[in-house]
């Protein structure tokens, strides 16, 4: 991450965990809004904690793919 974004927190992100990338459409296994913390070795924060579930119960963790909005009340 660097540390220019260190200690910055986002209020209000979308977060989803998506199985299937490489073929859309992907399949969210889970999907979250909350606030996301761009760390000194990552990221965290409430809404990254309460998706790492769906990563750590998966059968094959490497093929899934995390997906940010950072702007999840605009249209795209």
């Amino acid at each position: 991450m660097g540390g220019r974004v260190a200690r910055v927190t986002l209020p209000d992100v979308g977060v989803s965990i998506v199985e299937g990338h490489d073929t859309p459409p992907a399949k969210a296994l889970v999907r979250r809004r909350g606030s996301l913390l761009f760390a000194h070795f990552g990221l965290s924060g409430p809404v990254i904690l309460d998706v790492s579930r769906a990563v750590s119960g998966h059968a094959q963790p490497q093929a899934l793919t995390l997906v940010v909005d950072l702007l999840p009340g605009k249209p795209k």
